[in-house]
């Protein structure tokens, strides 16, 4: 973590910047990820997310109202406090469902305000709103990713969030209220990772080489059933990749 990006908050943490490869991975910068498209115009509206101006208004959602009602109380609290907070409220808030049943297609990457105004939304989606509702109470954008993975248990693609700091990673997930650390989640395995205006694929250590899950990210569908049978293209920017 740069010393430029640190901000020292409570519990005697520092954050900022993103700090190494989350779920024990190798993170690998890149510039050219094709799905980073998707993600530049989501950011771009999650510092204006509306959480704070409910009060009184007769045109914001109920998701909206109890949402900003709650993340009023969350500036005063304490980090960690925060991240659980608004981890459970917003799983609560919003009702988990697949984007053919929202938005009649396959795969949307849903702004917070289109999460809000329907109160439905799928693990990218929840996991979005929960970043712009931690930037609303203080916690650096530049520390929280997007981290899209592949659950080995399950064997589905999956979204949390991700935030770093001095002491790990805290993971926010639509799965469960608990905030936990990644070291707790072992059936977790990154596959790429988005952050303001930066992007990361993830790979492994295997055998002293970096090796990544061999498929094409663009077709990853997070939250939308089983993963393909058969993960046949590695990814061109990890080169000449192990199966997994």
């Amino acid at each position: 973590m740069g010393r430029a990006d640190a901000t020292i908050i409570d519990d005697g943490l520092i954050t900022g910047s993103i700090n190494g490869g989350v779920f024990a991975s190798v993170a690998i910068p890149i510039g050219g990820l094709a799905v980073k498209g998707r993600w530049t115009p989501i950011f771009s509206q999650l510092a204006s997310a509306r959480f704070r101006d409910c009060a009184g208004s007769d045109t914001c959602s109920p998701s909206e109202a109890n949402l900003g009602h709650v993340l009023e109380k969350a500036r005063a609290l304490r980090f960690r406090d925060k991240l659980a907070v608004v981890n459970r409220v917003v799983n609560r808030t919003i009702t988990y469902s697949r984007d053919m049943a929202v938005y009649g297609m396959l795969d949307h990457w849903a702004t917070p305000a289109e999460t809000l105004a329907r109160g439905r939304g799928d693990c990218e989606d929840i996991a979005i709103l929960k970043m712009a509702a931690l930037m609303k109470v203080g916690i650096p954008a530049r520390s929280m990713s997007l981290v899209i993975l592949r659950d080995t248990r399950r064997s589905v693609f999956h979204a949390v969030l991700s935030v770093s700091t001095s002491h790990g990673h805290f993971i926010l997930d639509n799965m469960q209220d608990a905030v936990l650390a990644d070291a707790a989640i072992p059936d977790y395995q990154a596959l790429y990772s988005l952050s303001t205006d930066r992007a990361w694929i993830h790979g492994y250590r295997k055998s002293g080489a970096v090796a990544a899950v061999d498929t094409p990210l663009e077709t990853v569908i997070p939250g939308e059933g089983p993963e393909p049978d058969r993960l046949s293209m590695a990814h061109p920017a990890l080169g000449r990749l192990s199966v997994w």
